[in-house]
């Protein structure tokens, strides 16, 4: 399962509009999804939500680039990696969570959100699949379909009650 730091965390919903940002978490690399979200974000305009990426890697720098490129600097703060507490408690201070990787084996990440129980997106790669129940308990989109990413990110900000249902069940992250 998720590391047991993340077992002491608990996300909680906000009542009406949920004005936290989104969370992106994770590996700064093309196969995690990123240029899908930023694309995404583009699409929802002045609706996109404020999103923190948190993570470290090479593609770090294009990131940025991109991020000012696509007019979104003011929707994308960029931090560095944080160990399993600090992004527990960023995930109870996010709503999604949102990891759309084109390739994963099983991730950690995904566990990770769930067992705090942040809203979820996520993509049906690799093991995702097998842990998230789509409309359950996280919303899977295809990999690298901008149009259903946009769609989900709408969908749960615009009901913020849909994106509560989403919480965790007993056998989620453990």
């Amino acid at each position: 399962g998720a590391p047991p730091e993340f077992l002491d965390f608990e996300w909680q919903p906000m009542p009406g509009r949920d004005s936290r940002p989104a969370l992106f978490f994770g590996r700064f690399d093309r196969a995690k999804g990123i240029e899908t979200l930023l694309l995404a974000l583009r699409e929802l305009g002045d609706r996109a939500p404020r999103i923190r990426f948190v993570g470290r890697g090479s593609y770090r720098g294009a990131l940025a680039r991109r991020r000012d490129r696509l007019g979104l600097t003011d929707k994308i703060e960029l931090q560095g990696w944080l160990e399993h507490r600090g992004r527990g408690r960023l995930l109870t201070e996010s709503s999604p969570a949102i990891l759309p990787s084109h390739e994963e084996n099983f991730s950690l990440a995904v566990l990770s959100a769930m067992a705090v129980g942040t809203p979820l997106i996520a993509t049906r790669v690799g093991g995702t699949g097998e842990v998230v129940e789509h409309g359950q308990n996280g919303v899977l989109c295809p990999p690298g379909d901008v149009e259903a990413l946009r769609a989900a990110i709408a969908q749960l900000y615009d009901q913020p009650e849909r994106a509560a249902d989403l919480g965790p069940t007993e056998t989620d992250a453990g």
